[in-house]
């Protein structure tokens, strides 16, 4: 009798983290695969190929009148076109939230909530409980977003489904026990993290990333010369690659320091690589007031940005890390007048800038000072050894099966 699972994913790292497992498990014929993709990972899943469902797919289960109501109000300020995503989609994920957050805490509450929080305030388990009914699946598996992705393990967890998390970050910024049977995580710098936040140890297993094993390869095949090329840039341009985070208001600023400090290296270029979430538009806008024609916006994938940069600057996005691993030293610029949720610097493995004059002095040092490198690219290693050992995906299927056959 066929096992089955049931997948659920937003987009970023979380969808790019499922798709190499997704593509091993859908070559098993004793395993029925569905998948949910939430938000932008439809996009992702449909470029390579996969079937899947999204948030509208169980409108007619998930949606009653409260929902709608709540929903097309919410549409109206929330919804973003140029992102790949429908306003029915806006209205559903935004109204079917709402209605499980005015179930539990009232409607003048709710509303204040969302007011003050934004829509990282949802866990909407009534919602995902409906879904995990019509699918009846013996496995879950999901990321680590609090929102929807942690709704799924909830429910699935009350429900009694083995609940498989993925965790495709470090463990800095997750402040909640997951309720999950077992956590996959990427290095042990992870695990340490979790369970200094309570998650049971026996639950997290070191297994490395599917994501991470791809650099290997990648490195071998990629081309400088014709990715220099696809960004429109001279054969021997040099560049720093700035990527930034979905919806932070310190962006612009960032870009701003940025263009400033090229000014300093005539040779390079500055890239800006907006995360997959954000609005491209507002980039494009925002690069043409600047006009500057060393500061260019690129879409291609960020690894093959990564494989011609010299330096990637980025406040905590995952592309910080894929910097890491692939060679490229990486300074975490932090203008958001808060503490980085996740300060790598800490470890020795990059540096912190809060500030123009810290940024240009650590850019420096991390192209031109020797020892600087070698202690960096030490700590790296002590860190993240395992990571790009190419087992990730092997470990994660391992512990797939492993845990459908305690089914």
């Amino acid at each position: 009798m066929k096992k089955k699972i049931f997948i659920v994913t937003y987009g970023g790292g979380h969808v790019s983290i499922m798709i190499p497992i997704i593509r091993e498990l859908m070559k098993d014929r004793n395993i029925e695969l569905s998948i949910l993709g939430l938000s932008i990972a439809s996009e992702a899943l449909r470029n390579e190929g996969i079937a899947h469902n999204t948030i509208l797919t169980y409108k007619d289960l998930i949606m009653d009148e409260n929902a709608w109501r709540f929903g097309k109000a919410l549409a109206k300020k929330m919804h973003v076109e140029g992102k790949g995503i429908s306003l029915e989609e806006t209205t559903v994920y935004f109204g079917s939230s709402m209605r499980d957050m005015v179930e539990e805490k009232g409607e003048e509450e709710a509303f204040r909530t969302f007011r003050m929080d934004g829509k990282a305030c949802f866990i909407p388990t009534r919602t995902m409980g409906s879904i995990l009914d019509k699918e009846k699946p013996d496995l879950l598996i999901t990321g680590n977003s609090p929102r929807m992705e942690r709704a799924a393990m909830t429910a699935a967890h009350m429900k009694g489904i083995k609940v498989l998390s993925l965790n495709d970050l470090l463990g800095f910024d997750r402040k909640y026990i997951f309720p999950a049977d077992k956590i996959a995580v990427i290095s042990e710098m992870t695990r340490e993290n979790l369970i200094g936040q309570g998650n049971p140890p026996e639950n997290i297993v070191v297994t490395g990333s599917p994501v991470f094993d791809l650099i290997i390869d990648e490195k071998r095949t990629f081309n400088r010369e014709e990715i220099l090329k696809e960004l429109a840039l001279p054969p021997d341009a040099r560049l720093f690659l700035l990527a930034t985070q979905p919806q932070k208001e310190s962006t612009w600023e960032m870009i701003d320091m940025m263009a400033a400090l090229v000014k300093n290296y005539p040779e390079h270029y500055l890239v800006v690589k907006p995360h997959p979430g954000d609005d491209n538009r507002l980039y494009m806008d925002y690069l043409s007031k600047i006009n500057d024609p060393r500061v260019v916006l690129a879409g291609m994938p960020v690894r093959k940005i990564i494989f011609v940069a010299d330096l990637t600057v980025t406040i905590y996005s995952t592309v910080g890390l894929e910097s890491m691993l692939m060679g490229v030293p990486l300074i975490q610029l932090n203008l958001m007048g808060i503490p980085n949720p996740i300060p790598l610097y800490r470890y020795g493995v990059c540096f912190e800038a809060k500030g123009y004059d810290e940024l240009e002095t650590r850019v420096n040092e991390v192209l031109n000072n020797k020892q600087t490198k070698e202690s960096i690219a030490r700590n790296i290693n002590h860190y993240f050894k395992g990571i790009i050992s190419g087992g990730g995906l092997h470990n994660c299927l391992h512990l797939v099966y492993e845990m459908l056959e305690s089914v």
